[in-house]
């Protein structure tokens, strides 16, 4: 029969359109079919016309939206899911169980005591402001529920000043009782992922380049910090018990010698140190025996001093005092003539002048190498005194206390001529050792002395030391140089010339006066001005070439502006003179006074700015 209705359609008696069904429910929806999937109505089981819409393109978040997706296909996430910011408290899931999988959306808040060891920061009790980051989302992966493997990564809740602190962590679980420890693995204020984030000593910074760095020991707490002061006067030094280093490093001297034990001294380049603790001699001279009586005598001991010495002290002791009568009364000469103002007394009942009612006084405290020496015993009292000694105390002569003693010299391999007169002898004290000749009645003076046991003595025309040969070393050429000397005034007759190799034309030479000095060059001199110089009065004088600057300095203070000398070529080769600028330079350029140190530096400029005038020139 005819199908006249959808009642008419029975499948065992009962139609196959339930009531409630309605008419069409087979039918798709009017509008396009194309995004929709069927549903089943979970009340009456019918197929529904309102199926599921397919996604192709973004997220649909409304509930009941069903995401399909092709073979490898890929939704666009048109909208974001948010987790929720953080409470101020613990989340109420325990974030280090490995059973589930999935996130935690806030644990550990920044409350003291909140939280526990398994935070990605590790700590028990904070403040307000740790340095750590305040929250942490921690998401666990589970790789098999059976074995317990799971990887959790915290990623920082960042706000505030915690950007700069916060950085994701991860940590292990496989299958053990603990976590492994949390690594960083970069983000976060910048952390760099390939840098150990905390270095903790015989952790991990075990090795470098398979290098141990903590040897047999390990590093010791604080010894590595610095002294609480200035660390620019302490090297490091290392314990003889521990071999660690120590905060208390060795001390290095800048200007005068510690005696401290322990202390280090370090000199660099024309370090200079002060004489502190100068060395002291004493030469005791016994005038008789033990038992005989003295008598009063001249001349009961005569010696020759073995070196020159500067006094500071003459003493004298008796073996046996006498009782009474004169005071016992000494006398000491050098070459004849007394070296006391007031004599040495021992009074009665003593041994010894350090107790005289009168002080000795020395009048005369230089005595010279070889000084013939005698002893006049000039007054005694009731015969009883015996066993006369002399004692001179003093300072070995080129020693002075608290003079400035300049260090080993860098630069003596460029030194072309170094002169003094300490040695009896005239002697060139540089490496190229230049036989020199005295002119005239120039000479050896060892009672006006700058430094050492003598200087050279200038008297005007004539009078000169010169080198016996010309030399290329005396050429200065275009590059830097140093010429320098200690210069005493007697007079002022014209030019007092100091040094050089100065023909009129050719060559360079120094030249002092009391109110102007002057050095030439190829006949084109440059002179600068100074305060006036009394005579009698011990001066340094130096003239420098640095990259073409030429500067004048007199006691270590530069003398007006610089002078542009760029590619002046002191070219001569020819007799350096001492006393003179040159051996073939005219009349009235001679110096009148004396000389001491006298030294020219080839290729090095030692001085550019104020310096301390240099004493007891060094000879390597």
């Amino acid at each position: 029969m005819p199908i006249e209705s959808l009642s008419d359609i029975t499948k065992g008696g009962t139609s196959a359109f339930a009531a409630g069904g309605g008419s069409g429910d087979v039918v798709g929806p009017a509008s396009s079919t194309a995004n929709y999937v069927p549903q089943w109505s979970n009340t009456t089981g019918k197929l529904l016309k309102a199926g599921l819409p397919v996604q192709t393109s973004t997220i649909d978040v409304t509930p009941t939206a069903l995401l399909a997706m092709g073979a490898f296909g890929l939704p666009t996430v048109a909208n974001y899911l948010a987790l929720p910011r953080p409470g101020a408290v613990n989340g109420t899931t325990d974030f280090n169980v490995v059973t589930n999988a999935g996130y935690y959306y806030r644990i550990l808040g920044n409350v003291a005591g909140s939280r526990n060891a398994n935070h990605p920061d590790g700590q028990t009790a904070v403040t307000a402001d740790s340095g750590v980051c305040d929250y942490y989302y921690v998401y666990n992966f589970l790789y098999d529920n059976g074995m317990g493997n799971s990887t959790q990564l915290a990623i920082p809740y960042i706000y505030g000043a915690d950007t700069a602190k916060a950085t994701i962590k991860m940590r292990h679980f496989y299958g053990g009782t603990t976590w492994s420890p949390w690594k960083s693995v970069g983000g976060g204020g910048g952390s760099d992922p390939s840098k150990q984030d905390v270095l903790v000593s015989g952790t991990n910074i075990k090795t470098i380049n398979s290098q141990s760095v903590l040897g047999a020991g390990d590093l010791a707490v604080g010894d590595v910090a610095g002294p609480a002061s200035a660390t620019v006067n302490a090297v490091p030094r290392f314990s003889s018990t521990t071999g660690k280093a120590l905060k208390a490093g060795l001390k290095y001297q800048t200007s005068s010698i510690d005696t401290t034990p322990g202390a280090l001294l370090v000199m660099g380049a024309d370090a200079k140190l002060t004489l502190s603790n100068t060395p002291v001699s004493s030469i005791p001279i016994a005038c008789s025996d033990e038992t005989t009586a003295l008598a009063a005598g001249t001349s009961v001991v005569t010696f020759r001093m073995p070196y020159a010495m500067t006094l500071t002290a003459v003493k004298a002791s008796l073996t046996t005092a006498q009782a009474s009568g004169s005071v016992f009364t000494v006398d000491v000469n050098q070459g004849g003539t007394s070296i006391l103002s007031t004599k040495l007394t021992i009074d009665n009942t003593e041994k010894t002048s350090t107790t005289a009612a009168a002080a000795a006084v020395v009048s005369d405290v230089n005595l010279a190498d070889d000084a013939e020496i005698t002893i006049d015993i000039d007054q005694v009292g009731d015969g009883t005194a015996k066993g006369l000694k002399v004692y001179f105390v003093g300072v070995p002569a080129g020693y002075v206390a608290g003079e400035v003693i300049t260090a080993s010299d860098p630069y003596f391999d460029n030194v072309v001529l170094l002169h003094n007169q300490d040695q009896p002898s005239l002697t060139d004290l540089s490496p190229y050792g230049h036989s020199l000749l005295y002119a005239g009645t120039a000479a050896r003076d060892t009672s006006t002395v700058k430094y050492g046991t003598g200087s050279l003595s200038i008297r005007g025309s004539g009078n000169q030391v010169y080198a016996t040969a010309p030399s290329a070393a005396f050429a200065l050429g275009t590059g830097d140089f140093t010429v320098e000397a200690w210069f005493n005034l007697e007079n002022e007759i014209g030019n007092n010339g100091v040094v050089g190799n100065y023909a009129g034309a050719t060559g360079w030479g120094l030249a002092v006066g009391t109110t102007q000095s002057t050095f030439y060059n190829n006949g084109s001199p440059v002179t600068k001005t100074h305060s006036a110089l009394a005579f009698g009065t011990w001066h340094h004088f130096a003239v420098t070439r640095e990259t073409g600057l030429l500067r004048l300095f007199l006691d270590g203070v530069q003398l007006g502006t610089v002078v542009d000398w760029t590619g002046v070529d002191l070219n001569s080769t020819g007799a350096l003179a001492i006393g003179n600028m040159g051996t073939a330079y005219p009349a009235n350029n001679w110096m009148y006074g004396w000389l001491d140190d006298v030294r020219v530096t080839k290729g090095v400029c030692r001085y550019v700015n104020a310096f301390t005038p240099p004493s007891k020139l060094p000879i390597n």
